[in-house]
């Protein structure tokens, strides 16, 4: 059985969702306290060592953010609760964080105790909650950080760093500037999707490139780039218009 606390300043918000998780997760999850603020949850939490915390963003007084700052040992999971705001979200994705909109729906609650679930007792939230700090601190709408799934567990990459994604069937193996290579177990589809950057651009069916890292473009009948390693990637033909037209814009 997973142990919850609810964070939420709103009453009928708890109470919603405890009779949602009662409902539908009962078997599964028991809600061991319920706080009406951050400061409330800091004294609960080391009380009640939750598994998982449903925690809303925004609260007045402390923010779920800054909750989770004042807590220096963070071996639960976490899963926000939230009003839609598109660059929190987006933060939140890059950074492999599971959250739940407002109002919350039955199945979309379903979906994500599943998925804690399947990754109990393989925590991973420090690390994710540091990706997400890091990633709401950057530029709007340029994140620092992606989270990706590797046969071992979670990965997490700087964007920046990123040279190119290869295609590898239902894989993508992720080409760094320091030369590392990794496999992960998300599609070029997933990846590309993920990423939503004009810095990135699929030169061909199989790579995805970061255009900060290309130092050159040879002409031919698709052509191919040099990137910052020397490495070369071949342009189909078909994508060749497009990629020196996005390229100039940038």
């Amino acid at each position: 059985m997973i142990k919850a606390v609810i964070v939420d300043d709103q009453a009928f918000c708890v109470e919603m969702l405890s009779d949602l998780l009662q409902d539908h997760c009962g078997r599964n999850v028991e809600v061991v306290a319920a706080c009406s603020s951050g400061r409330d949850a800091l004294k609960q939490i080391p009380k009640v060592k939750p598994d998982v915390i449903f925690l809303d963003v925004e609260m007045p007084g402390m923010t779920g953010f800054e909750m989770l700052k004042k807590i220096s040992k963070r071996n639960f999971e976490v899963i926000f609760t939230t009003s839609y705001d598109k660059y929190m979200v987006d933060a939140m994705r890059h950074s492999a964080i599971d959250y739940l909109m407002k109002p919350i729906k039955p199945e979309e609650l379903k979906e994500s105790v599943s998925r804690l679930l399947k990754k109990h007792n393989h925590n991973f939230s420090g690390d994710r909650i540091q990706a997400l700090f890091d990633n709401l601190r950057s530029r709007k709408n340029r994140f620092n950080k992606i989270a990706l799934p590797t046969r071992d567990g979670l990965v997490f990459i700087a964007i920046d760093q990123i040279l190119q994604c290869e295609s590898d069937s239902n894989y993508t193996t992720i080409h760094l500037a320091s030369n590392e290579k990794m496999l992960v177990t998300k599609t070029l589809k997933d990846i590309e999707t993920l990423i939503d950057s004009d810095e990135f651009f699929r030169i061909h069916h199989s790579h995805l490139v970061n255009l900060n890292h290309v130092k050159r473009y040879v002409k031919g009948a698709g052509g191919y780039v040099i990137l910052s390693n020397d490495s070369s990637v071949n342009v189909s033909r078909n994508r060749k218009e497009d990629f020196i037209e996005h390229f100039s814009k940038l």
